[in-house]
């Protein structure tokens, strides 16, 4: 793996990401670009995916990053549910956790496969274990 040029270059993109995000200090929450899993590095054949119709699964590039909050909301045995409301940039609300009734969880927006979660008057990127011990320690509290 170590040998790989894809792998090399992903390490060398996370080591730029980090030394921008030193730099921008405070503000690297909001300032900071999105990743990019896109590799100009063309993938080796040992690597690609087969066809669908020949192994049965979906090619990763057909799964969206809402599809895989999803999963993973269920797989956690949460509630995830659009809350008929949109964030200041358009984008559909969400609540995870909480009551079918809309009570406690978390209220989020998903933009460019980042899960966006409201933090008082902040919007802040988070992680799915971030978002599990966010939701922890809300439980905790009550």
């Amino acid at each position: 793996m170590l040998d790989s040029p894809i792998i090399e270059e992903q390490f060398t993109k996370a080591l730029c990401m980090i030394e921008e995000s030193i730099s921008l200090g405070s503000e690297a929450s909001t300032r900071l670009s999105h990743p990019s899993q896109k590799s100009t590095i063309p993938e080796p054949e040992q690597f690609r995916f087969l066809p669908e119709e020949s192994t049965g699964y979906t090619d990763i590039a057909d799964v969206t990053f809402f599809e895989i909050v999803e999963e993973f909301a269920q797989d956690q045995n949460l509630l995830f549910l659009p809350t008929n409301k949109t964030h200041d940039s358009g984008k559909p609300l969400y609540r995870m956790g909480g009551t079918p009734e809309g009570v406690g969880g978390l209220l989020m927006y998903l933009s460019d496969d980042v899960m966006y979660v409201k933090e008082g008057q902040n919007w802040t990127p988070m992680g799915f274990d971030e978002v599990l011990e966010k939701l922890e320690s809300s439980k905790r509290q009550r």
